[in-house]
């Protein structure tokens, strides 16, 4: 999924999935060009996989708490945080689909 969404190559991904039934959580976060994704459930993997492509292609900086160069600290409604939700089902389909 990276692959084809990202622009920027020059990131290493790093997964940690561990699979616990009763949590859905997961984070994602960049130190220099490594991208650190730690998941509890397949949908979780999904929405910070999400993430990580935001932060590689430069339309996210968590530190600055901007989206495409716009300023949210105080927002209630991060456009980060919709794209992530309005994919995660989507990319968790297509996974289960093959």
């Amino acid at each position: 999924m990276l692959n084809y969404y990202c622009k920027n190559r020059s990131y290493t991904v790093i997964i940690e999935y561990q699979l616990l039934t009763d949590l859905d959580s997961g984070s994602c976060y960049a130190v220099d060009n490594e991208v650190f994704i730690e998941a509890e459930s397949l949908l979780a993997l999904g929405h910070e996989l999400v993430h990580a492509e935001q932060l590689i292609n430069n339309k996210l900086d968590l530190e600055k708490q901007t989206w495409k160069g716009k300023h949210y600290m105080h927002s209630k409604v991060q456009p980060w945080e919709q794209q992530a939700y309005g994919l995660e089902q989507k990319i968790l389909d297509t996974w289960l689909k093959s």
